[in-house]
């Protein structure tokens, strides 16, 4: 997995896990990580798949 890919799942996660699925948008997500919008989609194909990815890594760090 990539730094840049990394950077966007944790900002990703910290989006949501402060402000809920209702903040969670890919244009803050690049604003926070500092990239535009389309640098995310070279990452994740679209904000389900990002999600999921949220998701999985949460699940995966309970599971520890």
């Amino acid at each position: 997995m990539s730094d840049k890919r990394k950077l966007i799942l944790a900002c990703a996660e910290q989006l949501l896990l402060a402000e809920g699925d209702s903040a969670f948008s890919m244009q803050t997500i690049a604003n926070k990580v500092g990239i535009s919008k389309g640098a995310i989609y070279l990452h994740f194909k679209s904000k389900d798949e990002l999600l999921l990815a949220v998701f999985e890594r949460q699940t995966a760090e309970s599971a520890r």
